[in-house]
């Protein structure tokens, strides 16, 4: 980590999503070199290429791979490369992909699993790989981003909330095991995030389902307006560069003083959680 906090070598896991992008630039820009991981099945290698030839300000080409959600060994060896590249890595971020919303009595087995697998199973496999080298070296920051769906049930979209949950979940447990190694383990929670899901027709029935609307027919325009309903502060969306900027603040903490944390970005649907 260089003197003003920044991380050295960062990784993010989810790197095309529309905050492993917001991330990746923020931290390129930082100076960090960049390890983007993409999770088979659901991001493209000529996707992280894309992102990767985006970034500005990165010191050499960020290094780039697919990983099985469940390969443990593959993300074992390939943290492995990136020690013997860039030396130890001292940030991991992931960013779990976004399943269609769909009814648990409607759900198929292929969609529960693709759903766990890619928020739940990567998850687990790069905190494994990671947390052995953070504790190693005495140093490390790890934030998870997940939806707020993560935080309540969420009917109509059991599967992501179920991930989401244990990710939460995963991340508190982990940052007790590593309180004395100065690793942090924190979580980033966004409501609806203003990227190109909301196109997605499940998506906007969704939104709509949330405030207790049947419609007959969906829009954005219509999907951002129930959104408004359902949120406290009637904006629709959080922007993908406004959870960077949170996880920029865990990545850049001089301490572990703050782990295990959850922080909502959820515009004001976190004033109605239990605690």
């Amino acid at each position: 980590m260089s003197a003003e906090g920044t991380p050295s070598v960062a990784v993010v896991l989810g790197a095309t999503t529309s905050v492993g992008r917001a991330v990746a630039g923020r931290l390129a820009e930082a100076g960090a070199r960049l390890v983007l991981v993409g999770v088979s099945g659901v991001e493209t290698s000529s996707e992280l290429e894309e992102v990767a030839s985006g970034l500005s300000g990165q010191p050499g080409e960020a290094m780039t791979t697919e990983l099985a959600p469940r390969d443990r060994a593959g993300f074992e060896s390939f943290f492995a490369a990136i020690e013997e590249r860039h030396g130890h890595p001292d940030a991991l971020v992931t960013v779990p992909g976004a399943p269609r919303p769909v009814a648990a009595d409607q759900m198929s087995d292929a969609d529960w699993d693709d759903a766990i697998d890619a928020s739940l199973s990567a998850t687990y496999c790069a905190y494994r790989a990671v947390l052995p080298h953070f504790e190693s070296t005495g140093h490390g920051r790890v934030v998870s981003v997940v939806g707020d769906e993560g935080r309540r049930g969420a009917g109509g979209a059991s599967h992501i909330a179920a991930g989401h949950w244990s990710i939460i979940g995963l991340a508190k447990s982990a940052a007790l095991e590593m309180a004395e190694a100065d690793v942090a383990v924190n979580v980033v929670t966004s409501t609806a995030l203003d990227d190109h899901r909301w196109q997605d027709d499940a998506y906007q029935r969704y939104a709509h389902a949330t405030v207790g609307e049947d419609a007959a027919s969906t829009s954005r325009d219509s999907t951002a307006a129930a959104l408004g309903l359902r949120h406290p502060t009637t904006r629709p969306f959080v922007s993908p560069d406004a959870v960077a900027r949170a996880v920029m603040m865990f990545l850049t903490q001089p301490d572990n003083t703050m782990t295990g944390s959850v922080l909502d970005l959820s515009q004001g649907m976190a004033a109605l959680n239990t605690a």
